[in-house]
């Protein structure tokens, strides 16, 4: 292929009386030269027209040194602008060689001074027209994390809430840890949590990822690369593979009823301490006749739970308590609730602590508006002044 050079052929041919037309050095000095002295004469009528102001400004005073001092101001002021007038002009024509005589013109004889090589179909190339590559868009996976993570159980915690926390569908969460919707969680529970929806399966031996897809209606292309292992790899007994957006068999899901439950149904894990279920003034104390805390106030006066837990009883009793809620908190730990009004709760419902279960009243053997509260820890009373938040 050939390869020739354009060199000096298109170089564009200036003549001396176009350089001094274009601003370069001499010509534009010229050319600047009466504009100088237009100003200069602009400037000197300026300050005559004005003297006669300067005058009657100082006759109208009344000390001679105010008139002066004005005068002096004035004078030292017109100095200084023409001064910086006289150096703007006298730069103009340094300023003028800075630009090049072809830059006022529409040629591209400036930048044809430069050898442009001409090779196949390109028949010129000019330094002002860049070409762009074409970025090309990048897709990003956000891929969830590999690892199945611990989760320690807290104090008014449900399953619907961790699993919530961690994004993942409550099945997913029940089929990890083997339980039922209900569940008992308590304080300090370690719970499994899938990084995606689906199954954590345990493989046994002489499992295949067929067979493993087809139990969980998933797929061996999307398990092998989920797990980053290969269709043919060898799997071990005893290690877990993730099945992104599996399905447990029916057989083999533990049971305990739907899984759409209601706040109320759903297991909520103690806190393992308690807090004051009702506010008022202590009018009777625990002793070895009286096994509970009295607290009084005006009657429907709000009750909360001390702690987390199941509602076992919410009724009347028959043997002097009134209208009584018995709350078991899965720790071995039972708080009962006495002489009230109304109820808020319902046997089997599932409350978290501090929520209202009911109002203070004056049911059963009681001779004033108070909340009879008791604490049993395996059934034997304990004080709850002691004990409570």
């Amino acid at each position: 292929m050939a390869v020739r050079a354009a060199g000096e052929e298109r170089l564009p041919r200036h003549t001396v009386e176009d350089r001094s037309r274009s601003g370069w050095p001499g010509g534009g000095r010229r050319a600047s030269l009466p504009l100088q002295l237009l100003g200069l004469i602009l400037y000197c009528v300026f300050g005559i027209l004005r003297l006669p102001g300067f005058l009657v400004a100082a006759c109208r005073s009344d000390v001679l040194w105010q008139w002066v001092k004005v005068l002096a101001d004035r004078a030292v002021g017109h100095a200084i602008v023409l001064s910086l007038g006289l150096i703007a002009l006298w730069a103009a024509p340094f300023a003028a060689q800075l630009i090049p005589a072809d830059a006022a013109t529409d040629e591209h004889g400036y930048y044809t001074a430069f050898s442009v090589v001409r090779s196949g179909s390109v028949n010129s190339v000019y330094p002002e027209v860049i070409h762009r590559p074409t970025l090309l868009e990048t897709t990003v996976i956000i891929r969830p994390p590999d690892d199945v993570l611990a989760y320690e159980v807290r104090g008014n915690d449900t399953l619907s809430d961790i699993a919530f926390r961690y994004g993942i569908d409550l099945d997913t969460l029940l089929w990890a840890n083997d339980i039922a919707p209900d569940h008992f969680i308590q304080l300090g529970d370690q719970l499994r949590i899938p990084p995606i929806d689906g199954v954590i399966h345990r493989v046994r031996e002489g499992d295949a990822l067929p067979e493993i897809a087809e139990l969980y209606q998933s797929n061996p292309v999307a398990i092998a690369e989920y797990n980053r292992i290969g269709l043919s790899t060898t799997l071990v007994a005893g290690m877990d593979l993730i099945i992104p957006y599996g399905v447990l068999p029916e057989s083999l899901r533990k049971s305990g009823g739907a899984t759409g439950l209601s706040q109320r149904d759903q297991p909520v894990a103690a806190f393992g301490e308690f807090r004051w279920p009702t506010q008022g003034v202590i009018t009777q104390y625990f002793h070895s006749r009286h096994y509970g805390l009295d607290v009084g106030n005006y009657t429907g006066t709000a009750i909360v739970a001390a702690d987390a837990g199941q509602v076992v009883i919410a009724g009347w009793s028959p043997i002097g308590y009134g209208n009584r809620i018995v709350i078991n908190h899965g720790n071995g730990w039972v708080s009962t609730y006495n002489h009230l009004s109304t109820f808020s709760v319902s046997v089997g419902d599932f409350v978290k602590a501090g929520e209202v279960i009911g109002a203070m009243g004056n049911t059963g053997y009681s001779t004033g508006p108070h909340l009879h509260f008791e604490l049993l820890y395996h059934n034997r009373f304990r004080d709850p002044l002691p004990l409570l938040n």
